[in-house]
C-alpha cells in the first residue's frame, strides 16, 4: 500500500515526463520528416505552379540535348558558352510544358500515341521532322516513310552487344526528344485554335477599321529635332521628377532582384621571357625536326599540331607556308616563325602529286562477335554490290551506323583530312570504286560516287608552339590584382584607385541571379554568385577566369518590386527634357507662322514630302510615326499642324487628300481584322500565361 501511494504521489511528475518524451519523440519525428522535405525542396531547378524538377531530371535533360546538339551540328565537344544556352532551353522549354499541360487538362485537350504516330509517319510529316530529320528525305525532298519507319523499329530492337545497345540508346533518346517536340508542339496548336475561333469581329469594329483606311493624304513637312537644342539648356526640378515618377511608377516595376557591379580585369599576357623560352625550345628541335626521317613521334608528342597523315590542297594549307609548300622540294623546311603569338615551322614531307581535292562516299558499317565473322559479312556485302545489288538497301539493313543507314549510308563530301588513315589510299588514290577498309570501330564496306577535279597536293609536318604564360607571369598578374584588393577595400577606394593606375573600370548592370557569365569572359559565373551573396559595397577578392583576374565591386542593390526613384531619376530626366524640348519646337515652328519654307531655310534645309499617309500604316519612309498618320489624314487639303515625331516635332502641310471609292464589305473587312488577330494570339498568349504562372527558378543553386 505505501508503494501504491508513492506511486499515486508521483503520478503527476511521472505523466508530465511520459508526456515531454512523447512531445520530444514527436517533435523528433516531424524534424527529421521535415529535414528530408526541406532537403528535397533544395534540390528543385525549377517549380512551375505545384510542378517540380529536380536536379537529376533537370540535368538529365540538359545532357541529352547536348547529345542532340552534337548529333546536329557534328560537334564532338559542347562549349561552357553553348552549355549555358542549353541549360536556358530546357529550362525555357520545362516552364512552357507545364504551363501548357495545364491548360491542356482543364480543356480536356491531347495528344494520342495514335494521332502522334501519324504525325511522324504520315503521307505529310510534322515540320519537326522535315526540319530536324532531314536523313530521312531524298535529294528531291521526298520523305522515305519505309527508312523512317525501320528507323523506329531499330530503336526498340533488343541489341546483341554493349556497343549496340549503346548505339541504339543513343538514337531511341534521340528521337524521344524530338517526339517530344512534336507532341507540346500539336497540343499548342490546339489550344491556339480554340483561342482564335473564340476571337469574332462585330460589324461596328469592321466598320471603323474601313473608315480608318479611306482617308490618304500626301503631305509637305519640316522636321525641327530634338538635336536642335542643347540638354543642358533644359531644366529640370526635383518636383518635376517626383511627379513623373508617381505617374508611371508601374513601369518600373521589376519582377526580380537585379545587381549592378563594377570590375577590373586583369587580362594575363605571356611575359619577354615566356616568348624568349619557347623560341629557344623550338630552336632545339630545329635539327631534328628537319633532318629526322620517322617525324612522326616528334610531332605527336611535342607539336601543338600532330603529325598529318594526309596531303593538302592549297587552299586548306596554312597561310604563312602556302608559297613555300608548292614552290619547294620534298625535304625542305622554312625558318621559325612567329605568327599571333605561335612560334612554327614547316617541312615538305613528300613531292607533289595530282589527285581530287574532295570524294563523295557513302559505306556500311558491320562488326560481328569476332574478326573473322566480320571480315566474312564484309566480304559478303561487297561481293553482292558488286553483283548489281542495291547499296542503300543493304545499308538500311546492315550498317550499324544508324544515322547514315537510315539515309542509305550517304556520308557526303570529305576532304583526306576528314578521313580514317586507312580509308586515304582507297578514297583518293585508288582505282576500286568499292572495296572494304578495317579500322577500330569495325569494318566498313565503302563506295566512291563521284570525286572532285585533281589539284596540287602537298604533304607537310608542321612544329608549332604557342607562347602561353608562365606560372610566375600568372604570379606577377595575380600579385598585381591583390594588392589592388588589399589597399581598396572600399567603393570610394576601388573607383579612385583603378582611375588612378589607369585600368579599365568595366559595368555590368541589372544582372540578375542567372546571368552566365561577365560579357565574354570565360569561367566568370563565379564573379555573379558572389554578388548574389555580398552586401552593396563589398569589394571582392581576387578571382581567376581562365588567363583574366577579375577584382569586383558591388555597386548597386535594385529589390524585386519597384525601382526607386533615385535609380530612374536619369531616365525620369530624359523624358521631361524630351518633353520640355517639343513644347520649345512647337513653340518655334508656330512663331515662325508656320511657313514650312521658312522653316527650312532657317534650319539649312529643304521642304519634304510623304505620299500616301494613311491611318492604318503606322510605318511610313521615315519610319514609325503613329502620331503623324494619326493625324494627317484627318486634316483638310491645304491645313497644317505641329506633331511630335519620333526624333523631333514635324510642321507638315496636306497637299492632296483622296478618300477610297470602295464599298464597305463587312464579312471581308471582318476576316481581315480576324486574320491579323490570328496571326498575333500565338505570339501574346504564351506570355500572358507564364506571368500569371507562378515559376520558382532555383538554377543559381546548382550553376
Amino acid at each position: 500500500m505505501a508503494t501504491l501511494e508513492k506511486i499515486r504521489s508521483r503520478s503527476i511528475l511521472l505523466i508530465s515526463i511520459i508526456g515531454l518524451a512523447l512531445f520530444a519523440f514527436i517533435i523528433g519525428d516531424f524534424l527529421n520528416s521535415g529535414s528530408t522535405y526541406f532537403g528535397q525542396s533544395r534540390l528543385e531547378v525549377v517549380k512551375v505552379n505545384d510542378e517540380a524538377v529536380k536536379i537529376d531530371k533537370f540535368q538529365e535533360k540538359v545532357d541529352d540535348l547536348a547529345e542532340i546538339y552534337k548529333a546536329q551540328t557534328g560537334n564532338s565537344q559542347v562549349s561552357e558558352e553553348m552549355m549555358e544556352q542549353l541549360r536556358q532551353s530546357v529550362f525555357e522549354s520545362i516552364v512552357r510544358e507545364n504551363i501548357i499541360d495545364e491548360q491542356a487538362q482543364k480543356l480536356g485537350l491531347s495528344v494520342t500515341s495514335k494521332e502522334l504516330f501519324e504525325l511522324a509517319t504520315g503521307a505529310n510529316p510534322h515540320p519537326i521532322i522535315a526540319q530536324n530529320m532531314r536523313m530521312f528525305y531524298d535529294e528531291n525532298g521526298n520523305f522515305d516513310r519505309e527508312s523512317f519507319l525501320q528507323f523506329l523499329n531499330s530503336i526498340n530492337a533488343q541489341p546483341e552487344n554493349a556497343q549496340q545497345a549503346a548505339q541504339v540508346e543513343s538514337a531511341r533518346k534521340y528521337w524521344l526528344f524530338w517526339e517530344n517536340r512534336i507532341k507540346y508542339s500539336q497540343l499548342e496548336m490546339k489550344y491556339t485554335t480554340l483561342l482564335q475561333k473564340a476571337v469574332v469581329v462585330n460589324e461596328l469594329e469592321a466598320q471603323l477599321a474601313f473608315d480608318n483606311r479611306k482617308p490618304s493624304v500626301d503631305i509637305a513637312y519640316v522636321l525641327k529635332p530634338y538635336a536642335a537644342i542643347a540638354d543642358s539648356t533644359v531644366k529640370v526640378s526635383d518636383a518635376e521628377i517626383s511627379a513623373l515618377y508617381k505617374k508611371e511608377k508601374e513601369n518600373y516595376k521589376q519582377k526580380e532582384e537585379n545587381r549592378d557591379i563594377k570590375y577590373v580585369v586583369f587580362s594575363v599576357k605571356p611575359s619577354e621571357a615566356d616568348f624568349d623560352k619557347v623560341k629557344e625550345w623550338m630552336e632545339k628541335q630545329k635539327e631534328e625536326f628537319t633532318t629526322a626521317e620517322n617525324i612522326e613521334d616528334l610531332l605527336n608528342t611535342s607539336s601543338d599540331v600532330p603529325y598529318m597523315n594526309y596531303r593538302l590542297a592549297a587552299k586548306d594549307v596554312d597561310a604563312d607556308f602556302r608559297d613555300f609548300a608548292f614552290a619547294s622540294p620534298k625535304g625542305a623546311a622554312t625558318d621559325l616563325i612567329l605568327s599571333n603569338g605561335v612560334y612554327k615551322m614547316a617541312r615538305v614531307l613528300d613531292a607533289k602529286v595530282n589527285a581530287p581535292d574532295s570524294v563523295r562516299v557513302r559505306h556500311i558499317l558491320v562488326y560481328a562477335e569476332n574478326d573473322e565473322a566480320t571480315a566474312a559479312l564484309a566480304d559478303s556485302i561487297l561481293g553482292a554490290i558488286k553483283g548489281g545489288a542495291d547499296f542503300a538497301q543493304l545499308a538500311e539493313k546492315y550498317s550499324r551506323n544508324t544515322s547514315t543507314a537510315a539515309n542509305g549510308g550517304e556520308i557526303g563530301w570529305l576532304k583526306e583530312q576528314d578521313l580514317d588513315k586507312d580509308m586515304i589510299q582507297p578514297c583518293f588514290y585508288g582505282s576500286d570504286k568499292v572495296f572494304t577498309v578495317k579500322t577500330t570501330n569495325g569494318t566498313h564496306v565503302m563506295e566512291v560516287e563521284e570525286k572532285t577535279a585533281n589539284v596540287e597536293k602537298v604533304h607537310l609536318a608542321i612544329l608549332e608552339r604557342a607562347v602561353e604564360a608562365s606560372s610566375n607571369t600568372f604570379s606577377t598578374y595575380y600579385n598585381e590584382a591583390t594588392n589592388f584588393v588589399n589597399q581598396n577595400k572600399t567603393a570610394d577606394k576601388f573607383k579612385a584607385a583603378a582611375e588612378e593606375a589607369g585600368y579599365s573600370v568595366r559595368e555590368m548592370s541589372g544582372m540578375t541571379v542567372n546571368t552566365p557569365r561577365l560579357g565574354q569572359i570565360k569561367n566568370s559565373r563565379q564573379v555573379v554568385r558572389w554578388a548574389f551573396e555580398a552586401k552593396e559595397g563589398t569589394v571582392s577578392d581576387v578571382f581567376s577566369c581562365d588567363d583574366d583576374f577579375v577584382v569586383a565591386l558591388l555597386d548597386k542593390v535594385h529589390p524585386k518590386g519597384y525601382r526607386s526613384q533615385a535609380d530612374v531619376a536619369d531616365v525620369l530626366k530624359s523624358s521631361i527634357v524630351k518633353e520640355k524640348k517639343m513644347e520649345m519646337l512647337t513653340a518655334d515652328l508656330n512663331a515662325a507662322g508656320n511657313d514650312l519654307q521658312q522653316v527650312a531655310s532657317s534650319m539649312q534645309t529643304s521642304v519634304d514630302t510623304l505620299r500616301g499617309v494613311n491611318f492604318a500604316q503606322p510605318r511610313v519612309a521615315t519610319g514609325f510615326e503613329p502620331n503623324l498618320v494619326g493625324l494627317a489624314p484627318f486634316k483638310a487639303v491645304g491645313e497644317k499642324a505641329t506633331v511630335e515625331a519620333q526624333n523631333g516635332v514635324m510642321l507638315f502641310q496636306v497637299l492632296d487628300k483622296t478618300e477610297s471609292t470602295a464599298s464597305f464589305d463587312a464579312a471581308n473587312e471582318a476576316a481581315q481584322l480576324e486574320a491579323k488577330y490570328q496571326y498575333v494570339i500565338p505570339q501574346a498568349y504564351y506570355e500572358v500565361l507564364k506571368d500569371q504562372a507562378e515559376v520558382k527558378d532555383n538554377r543559381a543553386r546548382f550553376y
